[in-house]
């Protein structure tokens, strides 16, 4: 999961994501909600690295 889907208890803050080799990033949204990322890189490489970092504010009871 690179981004959780926000919702009337969970707000996305901050998101951060970082590939290597260093990539674009587009999103587009599908029938069901979800965010759906493309990356376009342009070189190839051996490995692939992506990270990401979510920063969310939780409102819901225990």
């Amino acid at each position: 999961m690179l981004r959780p889907r926000e919702s009337h208890e969970l707000r996305l803050v901050s998101l951060d994501i970082v590939t290597a080799p260093a990539c674009q990033i587009s999103w587009a949204g599908d029938v069901f909600g979800n965010a759906i990322a493309t990356a376009t890189f342009d070189a190839t490489a051996d490995n692939l690295l992506i990270k990401s970092i979510a920063k969310v504010e939780l409102t819901s009871t225990a």
